[in-house]
Protein backbone atom coordinates (compact mmCIF):
# COMPACT_ATOMS: atom_id res chain seq x y z
CA UNK A 1 0.00 0.00 0.00
CA UNK A 2 1.05 3.58 -0.69
CA UNK A 3 0.07 6.84 0.99
CA UNK A 4 0.91 10.52 1.10
CA UNK A 5 1.89 12.32 4.31
CA UNK A 6 1.25 16.04 4.86
CA UNK A 7 3.33 16.28 8.04
CA UNK A 8 6.42 18.34 8.82
CA UNK A 9 8.31 16.05 6.43
CA UNK A 10 6.02 15.82 3.36
CA UNK A 11 6.56 12.50 1.60
CA UNK A 12 5.09 9.39 -0.02
CA UNK A 13 5.47 6.12 1.92
CA UNK A 14 5.03 2.45 1.16
CA UNK A 15 4.38 -0.65 3.29
CA UNK A 16 3.04 -4.16 2.96
CA UNK A 17 -0.73 -4.35 3.39
CA UNK A 18 -0.27 -5.67 6.95
CA UNK A 19 1.71 -2.53 7.87
CA UNK A 20 5.13 -4.19 7.84
CA UNK A 21 8.24 -2.98 5.95
CA UNK A 22 7.25 0.69 6.16
CA UNK A 23 9.58 2.88 4.10
CA UNK A 24 9.63 6.34 2.47
CA UNK A 25 9.98 6.23 -1.31
CA UNK A 26 9.54 9.90 -2.36
CA UNK A 27 10.63 12.96 -0.34
CA UNK A 28 10.92 15.92 -2.73
CA UNK A 29 7.26 16.95 -2.56
CA UNK A 30 5.47 20.04 -1.22
CA UNK A 31 1.81 19.13 -0.59
CA UNK A 32 1.39 15.47 -1.61
CA UNK A 33 -2.35 15.00 -2.03
CA UNK A 34 -4.13 12.02 -3.56
CA UNK A 35 -2.45 9.03 -5.13
CA UNK A 36 -3.46 6.17 -7.44
CA UNK A 37 -1.84 3.14 -9.07
CA UNK A 38 -1.62 1.96 -12.67
CA UNK A 39 -1.79 -1.81 -12.13
CA UNK A 40 -0.91 -2.64 -15.73
CA UNK A 41 2.17 -0.45 -16.00
CA UNK A 42 3.08 -0.70 -12.27
CA UNK A 43 3.35 3.05 -11.81
CA UNK A 44 2.16 5.56 -9.20
CA UNK A 45 0.33 8.76 -10.11
CA UNK A 46 0.10 11.54 -7.54
CA UNK A 47 -0.80 15.22 -7.18
CA UNK A 48 1.56 17.72 -5.55
CA UNK A 49 -0.64 20.72 -4.81
CA UNK A 50 2.24 22.89 -3.64
CA UNK A 51 4.14 22.28 -6.88
CA UNK A 52 0.96 22.71 -9.00
CA UNK A 53 1.90 19.43 -10.68
CA UNK A 54 0.89 15.85 -11.42
CA UNK A 55 3.68 13.25 -11.34
CA UNK A 56 4.19 9.56 -11.92
CA UNK A 57 6.89 7.19 -10.71
CA UNK A 58 7.59 3.48 -10.57
CA UNK A 59 6.45 1.54 -7.50
CA UNK A 60 9.78 2.13 -5.75
CA UNK A 61 9.60 5.90 -6.13
CA UNK A 62 12.13 6.04 -8.97
CA UNK A 63 11.79 7.29 -12.55
CA UNK A 64 9.75 10.35 -11.50
CA UNK A 65 8.07 12.19 -14.40
CA UNK A 66 6.11 15.44 -14.30
CA UNK A 67 3.00 14.99 -16.45
CA UNK A 68 1.19 18.25 -15.86
CA UNK A 69 2.02 21.72 -14.54
CA UNK A 70 -0.04 24.89 -14.39
CA UNK A 71 1.07 27.85 -12.31
CA UNK A 72 -1.13 28.62 -9.29
CA UNK A 73 -3.40 25.64 -10.01
CA UNK A 74 -3.72 23.59 -6.81
CA UNK A 75 -4.32 19.98 -7.91
CA UNK A 76 -5.79 17.55 -5.39
CA UNK A 77 -7.57 14.30 -6.40
CA UNK A 78 -6.38 11.97 -9.15
CA UNK A 79 -7.60 8.89 -11.03
CA UNK A 80 -6.59 7.10 -14.23
CA UNK A 81 -7.84 4.62 -16.79
CA UNK A 82 -6.16 3.14 -19.85
CA UNK A 83 -6.56 6.31 -21.88
CA UNK A 84 -6.72 9.34 -19.59
CA UNK A 85 -5.64 11.07 -16.40
CA UNK A 86 -8.39 12.71 -14.33
CA UNK A 87 -7.83 15.21 -11.53
CA UNK A 88 -9.58 17.83 -9.40
CA UNK A 89 -8.56 21.45 -9.07
CA UNK A 90 -9.18 23.41 -5.89
CA UNK A 91 -8.17 26.64 -7.62
CA UNK A 92 -10.71 26.44 -10.45
CA UNK A 93 -13.29 24.16 -8.81
CA UNK A 94 -13.12 21.73 -11.70
CA UNK A 95 -12.71 18.08 -12.70
CA UNK A 96 -10.34 17.82 -15.66
CA UNK A 97 -8.95 15.21 -18.06
CA UNK A 98 -5.73 14.77 -20.01
CA UNK A 99 -4.89 11.97 -22.48
CA UNK A 100 -2.07 9.73 -21.25
CA UNK A 101 -0.68 9.26 -24.75
CA UNK A 102 0.05 12.97 -25.10
CA UNK A 103 0.19 14.98 -21.88
CA UNK A 104 1.23 18.06 -23.87
CA UNK A 105 -2.25 18.20 -25.34
CA UNK A 106 -4.71 20.71 -23.95
CA UNK A 107 -6.65 19.66 -20.89
CA UNK A 108 -10.40 19.07 -21.04
CA UNK A 109 -12.75 20.41 -18.38
CA UNK A 110 -15.36 17.77 -17.53
CA UNK A 111 -17.16 19.42 -14.60
CA UNK A 112 -17.09 23.10 -13.62
CA UNK A 113 -18.37 25.38 -10.85
CA UNK A 114 -17.55 23.06 -7.93
CA UNK A 115 -16.72 24.36 -4.48
CA UNK A 116 -13.75 22.29 -3.31
CA UNK A 117 -13.55 19.04 -5.30
CA UNK A 118 -11.49 16.54 -3.37
CA UNK A 119 -10.88 12.92 -4.32
CA UNK A 120 -12.02 11.32 -7.57
CA UNK A 121 -12.60 7.73 -8.70
CA UNK A 122 -12.92 6.28 -12.19
CA UNK A 123 -14.34 2.80 -12.73
CA UNK A 124 -12.07 0.78 -15.03
CA UNK A 125 -13.60 -2.70 -14.79
CA UNK A 126 -12.73 -5.62 -12.55
CA UNK A 127 -9.61 -7.75 -12.46
CA UNK A 128 -11.07 -11.25 -12.18
CA UNK A 129 -7.75 -13.05 -12.60
CA UNK A 130 -5.99 -11.21 -9.74
CA UNK A 131 -5.47 -13.19 -6.52
CA UNK A 132 -3.37 -13.02 -3.37
CA UNK A 133 -2.88 -15.07 -0.22
CA UNK A 134 -6.22 -13.88 1.20
CA UNK A 135 -8.34 -14.75 -1.84
CA UNK A 136 -9.16 -18.33 -0.84
CA UNK A 137 -11.01 -18.96 2.46
CA UNK A 138 -9.91 -15.60 3.87
CA UNK A 139 -6.34 -16.95 3.96
CA UNK A 140 -7.31 -19.25 6.84
CA UNK A 141 -7.76 -16.22 9.14
CA UNK A 142 -10.70 -16.04 11.50
CA UNK A 143 -11.08 -12.24 11.39
CA UNK A 144 -8.88 -10.07 9.14
CA UNK A 145 -6.61 -11.35 6.40
CA UNK A 146 -3.99 -8.77 5.38
CA UNK A 147 -2.04 -9.51 2.22
CA UNK A 148 1.70 -8.91 1.96
CA UNK A 149 4.21 -9.55 -0.84
CA UNK A 150 5.26 -12.97 0.45
CA UNK A 151 1.97 -14.23 1.87
CA UNK A 152 -0.51 -12.90 4.42
CA UNK A 153 -0.87 -11.83 8.06
CA UNK A 154 -3.93 -12.60 10.18
CA UNK A 155 -5.19 -9.80 12.43
CA UNK A 156 -8.03 -9.37 14.92
CA UNK A 157 -10.81 -6.93 15.74
CA UNK A 158 -10.14 -4.16 18.28
CA UNK A 159 -9.06 -5.35 21.75
CA UNK A 160 -8.78 -8.99 20.70
CA UNK A 161 -5.51 -10.88 20.52
CA UNK A 162 -4.07 -13.21 17.91
CA UNK A 163 -3.69 -16.75 19.23
CA UNK A 164 -0.35 -18.55 18.95
CA UNK A 165 -1.68 -20.47 15.94
CA UNK A 166 -1.45 -17.20 13.99
CA UNK A 167 -5.05 -17.50 12.75
CA UNK A 168 -7.49 -17.49 15.66
CA UNK A 169 -8.63 -14.34 17.54
CA UNK A 170 -9.22 -14.47 21.28
CA UNK A 171 -10.47 -12.07 23.94
CA UNK A 172 -7.54 -10.67 25.98
CA UNK A 173 -6.59 -11.88 29.44
CA UNK A 174 -9.35 -14.43 29.91
CA UNK A 175 -9.45 -16.56 33.08
CA UNK A 176 -12.22 -18.65 34.63
CA UNK A 177 -14.95 -16.36 36.00
CA UNK A 178 -16.86 -16.43 39.26
CA UNK A 179 -19.36 -13.84 37.99
CA UNK A 180 -19.84 -12.99 34.34
CA UNK A 181 -22.08 -10.25 32.93
CA UNK A 182 -22.76 -7.86 30.05
CA UNK A 183 -22.51 -4.09 30.39
CA UNK A 184 -24.07 -2.13 27.53
CA UNK A 185 -23.58 1.63 27.27
CA UNK A 186 -26.51 3.32 25.54
CA UNK A 187 -24.43 6.48 25.23
CA UNK A 188 -21.55 4.92 23.27
CA UNK A 189 -23.19 1.78 21.90
CA UNK A 190 -20.32 -0.30 23.32
CA UNK A 191 -21.04 -3.64 25.01
CA UNK A 192 -18.48 -4.96 27.50
CA UNK A 193 -18.19 -8.55 28.72
CA UNK A 194 -17.03 -8.29 32.32
CA UNK A 195 -16.17 -10.77 35.07
CA UNK A 196 -14.76 -11.16 38.56
CA UNK A 197 -12.16 -13.93 38.60
CA UNK A 198 -11.80 -16.51 41.33
CA UNK A 199 -13.99 -18.69 43.52
CA UNK A 200 -17.58 -17.42 43.76
CA UNK A 201 -18.17 -19.03 47.19
CA UNK A 202 -15.19 -17.12 48.59
CA UNK A 203 -16.47 -13.87 47.06
CA UNK A 204 -19.94 -14.37 48.53
CA UNK A 205 -18.34 -14.73 51.97
CA UNK A 206 -16.55 -11.39 51.80
CA UNK A 207 -17.99 -8.53 53.85
CA UNK A 208 -16.51 -5.84 51.59
CA UNK A 209 -17.02 -6.56 47.91
CA UNK A 210 -16.48 -2.98 46.73
CA UNK A 211 -12.81 -3.62 45.92
CA UNK A 212 -13.34 -6.84 43.96
CA UNK A 213 -11.30 -6.92 40.75
CA UNK A 214 -13.47 -6.50 37.66
CA UNK A 215 -11.93 -7.66 34.39
CA UNK A 216 -13.19 -6.50 31.02
CA UNK A 217 -12.75 -9.57 28.83
CA UNK A 218 -13.57 -7.81 25.60
CA UNK A 219 -15.80 -5.12 24.12
CA UNK A 220 -17.84 -4.89 20.96
CA UNK A 221 -18.90 -1.93 18.88
CA UNK A 222 -21.29 -1.60 15.96
CA UNK A 223 -22.01 -3.55 13.88
CA UNK A 224 -21.27 -6.13 16.59
CA UNK A 225 -23.69 -6.28 19.54
CA UNK A 226 -23.59 -8.87 22.34
CA UNK A 227 -27.05 -9.65 23.71
CA UNK A 228 -26.76 -12.88 25.71
CA UNK A 229 -24.08 -14.84 27.55
CA UNK A 230 -23.71 -18.08 29.53
CA UNK A 231 -20.99 -20.37 30.87
CA UNK A 232 -20.31 -24.13 30.94
CA UNK A 233 -18.45 -24.42 34.25
CA UNK A 234 -17.54 -28.09 33.73
CA UNK A 235 -15.67 -27.40 30.52
CA UNK A 236 -14.78 -23.74 31.11
CA UNK A 237 -16.63 -22.63 27.97
CA UNK A 238 -18.06 -19.14 27.61
CA UNK A 239 -20.88 -18.62 25.09
CA UNK A 240 -22.26 -15.36 23.78
CA UNK A 241 -24.74 -14.27 21.11
CA UNK A 242 -23.69 -11.47 18.77
CA UNK A 243 -26.90 -10.22 17.18
CA UNK A 244 -25.04 -7.61 15.15
CA UNK A 245 -22.89 -10.18 13.38
CA UNK A 246 -25.69 -12.81 13.61
CA UNK A 247 -23.41 -15.39 15.29
CA UNK A 248 -23.00 -17.39 18.49
CA UNK A 249 -19.41 -17.71 19.71
CA UNK A 250 -17.56 -19.77 22.28
CA UNK A 251 -14.22 -19.52 24.08
CA UNK A 252 -12.47 -22.47 25.73
CA UNK A 253 -10.67 -21.43 28.96
CA UNK A 254 -9.16 -24.69 30.18
CA UNK A 255 -6.71 -24.28 33.10
CA UNK A 256 -7.43 -20.53 33.25
CA UNK A 257 -5.87 -20.10 29.82
CA UNK A 258 -7.46 -19.57 26.45
CA UNK A 259 -7.26 -22.74 24.42
CA UNK A 260 -9.46 -21.87 21.47
CA UNK A 261 -12.04 -19.47 20.11
CA UNK A 262 -14.68 -20.53 17.62
CA UNK A 263 -17.96 -19.60 15.99
CA UNK A 264 -20.58 -22.10 17.12
CA UNK A 265 -23.50 -20.99 14.95
CA UNK A 266 -23.94 -18.53 12.09
CA UNK A 267 -27.11 -16.95 10.74
CA UNK A 268 -29.02 -16.21 13.95
CA UNK A 269 -31.49 -13.31 13.93
CA UNK A 270 -31.31 -9.99 15.77
CA UNK A 271 -33.93 -11.28 18.21
CA UNK A 272 -31.70 -13.65 20.22
CA UNK A 273 -31.80 -12.27 23.79
CA UNK A 274 -31.44 -15.29 26.06
CA UNK A 275 -29.14 -18.30 26.33
CA UNK A 276 -28.83 -21.17 28.79
CA UNK A 277 -26.30 -24.01 28.94
CA UNK A 278 -27.17 -27.64 29.63
CA UNK A 279 -23.71 -28.69 30.80
CA UNK A 280 -24.71 -32.33 31.30
CA UNK A 281 -25.53 -32.93 27.63
CA UNK A 282 -23.54 -30.06 26.08
CA UNK A 283 -26.61 -28.36 24.67
CA UNK A 284 -26.97 -24.59 24.33
CA UNK A 285 -30.56 -23.32 24.41
CA UNK A 286 -31.49 -19.87 23.14
CA UNK A 287 -34.60 -17.75 22.61
CA UNK A 288 -35.36 -15.87 19.42
CA UNK A 289 -37.95 -13.10 19.75
CA UNK A 290 -37.86 -12.35 16.03
CA UNK A 291 -38.78 -15.83 14.82
CA UNK A 292 -40.64 -16.57 18.10
CA UNK A 293 -38.95 -19.87 18.78
CA UNK A 294 -36.67 -21.66 21.22
CA UNK A 295 -33.81 -23.57 19.66
CA UNK A 296 -30.97 -25.77 20.85
CA UNK A 297 -27.44 -26.31 19.56
CA UNK A 298 -25.40 -29.35 20.57
CA UNK A 299 -21.82 -28.11 20.91
CA UNK A 300 -20.34 -31.58 21.39
CA UNK A 301 -20.97 -32.49 17.76
CA UNK A 302 -18.71 -31.41 14.90
CA UNK A 303 -20.32 -29.66 13.15
CA UNK A 304 -22.83 -28.65 15.84
CA UNK A 305 -26.43 -29.74 15.36
CA UNK A 306 -29.19 -27.13 15.52
CA UNK A 307 -32.85 -27.83 16.21
CA UNK A 308 -35.94 -25.69 16.91
CA UNK A 309 -37.75 -27.27 19.85
CA UNK A 310 -40.62 -24.80 20.47
CA UNK A 311 -42.22 -22.64 17.79
CA UNK A 312 -45.88 -22.41 18.86
CA UNK A 313 -47.54 -20.57 21.73
CA UNK A 314 -44.69 -18.09 22.12
CA UNK A 315 -44.91 -14.30 22.19
CA UNK A 316 -41.41 -12.83 21.95
CA UNK A 317 -39.49 -15.25 24.21
CA UNK A 318 -36.60 -13.55 25.97
CA UNK A 319 -34.99 -14.88 29.15
CA UNK A 320 -34.33 -18.62 29.50
CA UNK A 321 -33.02 -20.98 32.18
CA UNK A 322 -32.54 -24.75 32.12
CA UNK A 323 -32.53 -27.40 34.86
CA UNK A 324 -30.44 -30.20 33.35
CA UNK A 325 -30.96 -32.65 36.23
CA UNK A 326 -34.76 -32.29 36.12
CA UNK A 327 -34.98 -31.78 32.36
CA UNK A 328 -36.94 -28.51 32.43
CA UNK A 329 -36.67 -25.26 30.49
CA UNK A 330 -38.12 -21.99 31.87
CA UNK A 331 -38.77 -19.06 29.51
CA UNK A 332 -39.66 -15.42 30.12
CA UNK A 333 -41.97 -13.76 27.56
CA UNK A 334 -42.33 -10.10 26.66
CA UNK A 335 -45.85 -9.06 25.63
CA UNK A 336 -45.98 -6.54 22.79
Amino acid sequence: MYWTDWGSDPRIDRAAMDGSNHTTIIRNVSDPNMITIDYKENRLYYCDGGAYSIYSSDLLGNDIRRLFYEDENYVFGIAINDDSIYWTSWTDGQILMLPRANTNQNKTVLVDDLSTPNDIYVYTGSYDDVTNACTSSNGGCQDLCLARPEGRTCACRAFWELHQDGQTCLPPGLVSPSYLWLDHSSATGVTSVKMTPGNSSVIRGLEDRSSLPVTVLFTSEAPSRIEAIDYDFQRNLIFWADTGLREIHTVDTQDNKIQSFSTLLEGISSGVEGMAVDWLNQNLYYTDGYFNWIAVVNYKDKPPRHHVIVHEGLERPRGIAVHPQAGYVDVYHVKM
